[in-house]
């Protein structure tokens, strides 16, 4: 039993000598160098409804006049966003890098006029011209300084879309809201990041 005994205290000493050892070992290194790494820029662009008009990213319509409304009536404008954003969309990828957008629109600041009078009579809405299922809805111009968005409306990266904003005029008015008019409305349009969502199997 000794014997056994001294066999495994010594076979335990032999393995502590081993694992305490330490041994040189050869190696070889490689080096990555150089590497940019760039974030996506977004940028949205309009134009009127004018050949060759540029692209730009404030048009200015203080010299355009709109038709007088009357109650019950609209009136109606055209107009071009372009998405210009510079994402790097890859074809079979889980996760699609091009910046697609969500176009959502609001008036930044009440106008100069008669705003306070007019703002819950008169309506706005804006939609896609080939598709008028893709719109804002029609909301008052109070409503719109909260904002609105085109539902279920994509503008793809690269591409161009006609839009037409519309105004109108409740037609339950009565007189007191004859001759008046509002001026320096200014909207906003928001091109936002569509966030795709991805599923695995």
């Amino acid at each position: 039993m000794k014997k056994i005994i001294s066999g495994i205290i010594g076979s335990l000493v032999i393995v502590a000598l081993i694992g305490g050892v330490a041994f040189a070992l050869f190696s070889s290194t490689v080096t990555i160098s150089g590497l940019t790494l760039t974030t996506a820029d977004t940028a949205l662009e309009i134009r009127p409804d004018v050949d060759e008009a540029p692209w730009t990213t404030n048009l200015d319509m203080s010299s355009i006049t709109f038709k007088k409304l009357i109650p019950g009536t609209y009136e109606w404008g055209r107009f071009y966003l372009l998405n210009t954003s510079t994402g790097t969309p890859e074809e079979g990828e889980a996760v699609r890098r091009a910046i697609d957008f969500d176009i959502s629109a609001k008036i930044t600041e009440p106008a100069q006029g008669d705003w306070n009078l007019l703002k819950d009579v008169i309506y706005a809405e804006i939609y896609v011209e080939n598709n008028h299922g893709y719109t804002t809805g029609r909301h008052t111009l109070e409503e719109w300084r909260n904002g609105v968005e085109i539902a279920d409306h994509i503008l793809i990266q690269g591409d161009n879309e006609v839009y037409i904003v519309e105004f109108w005029m409740d037609e339950t008015v009565d007189n007191t809201y004859k001759g008046k008019s509002i001026t320096g409305i200014n909207i906003e349009i928001t091109g936002t990041q569509h966030q795709y969502v991805t599923t695995t199997e």
